[in-house]
C-alpha cells in the first residue's frame, strides 16, 4: 500500500453513536449530492431484527410523502452497487449497455470521492508539515523532511 492510508478501513462516526466505514460514509454523501431528494437511512446494528435490512434509500416526494426506494441488507453491499441501482432507475431506460454504463458511472464516483479525500488528507500533512518547526516530519510511517530554503549544511 506504499504507505498511503486506506480511507475504506476507518470508520466514520454516526450521530447516533455508531460507526461505518469511510467507504459507506463515502457513498451516502455521493447519495446526497446526486439527488436530494433522497436519503439514506441507516437501522445500527443493536436495533436489527433477523432479517432486517442495515439501510433504506427514502425519497422524499414534492407532496411530502416519503418512500422506500429499496433497501440494502448489509454495510458489505453498500458500495458502488447502490449507485449503480440509483443511476439506471434515474434513467429509466432498461438495456443491458445502460445498466453497464450505470454501474462504470457509479464505480468513477466512488473512486473520485476516494481521490478527493486523500487530496485532502495531503494537503492537510503537508501543511502541518510546514506549519511544525522541526526538520523532519513522521506521517504513516514515512519521514518528510522539510526543505531548508536552500542552505547547505555541513
Amino acid at each position: 500500500m506504499n504507505g498511503a492510508l486506506d480511507l475504506a478501513a476507518v470508520a466514520v462516526p454516526m450521530s447516533d453513536g455508531s460507526w461505518v466505514s469511510a467507504k459507506v460514509a463515502r457513498v451516502a454523501e455521493i447519495i446526497a449530492d446526486y439527488d436530494p431528494r433522497l436519503e439514506v437511512r441507516w437501522l445500527p446494528r443493536d436495533r436489527r431484527a433477523p432479517g432486517d435490512s442495515a439501510f433504506q434509500i427514502v425519497e422524499h416526494c414534492a407532496n411530502g410523502a416519503e418512500v422506500v426506494a429499496f433497501s440494502v441488507a448489509t454495510e458489505a453491499e453498500f458500495d458502488e452497487r447502490v449507485l449503480a441501482r440509483i443511476f439506471a432507475a434515474d434513467n429509466r431506460r432498461d438495456n443491458v449497455l445502460d445498466r453497464l454504463e450505470a454501474h462504470n458511472a457509479a464505480v468513477r464516483a466512488v473512486e473520485l470521492k476516494k481521490a478527493l479525500e486523500e487530496q485532502e488528507e495531503a494537503r492537510d500533512v503537508a501543511a502541518a508539515v510546514f506549519a511544525s518547526p522541526l526538520h523532519s516530519y513522521r506521517h504513516a510511517g514515512l519521514r518528510l523532511d522539510r526543505p531548508h530554503g536552500g542552505r547547505r549544511e555541513g
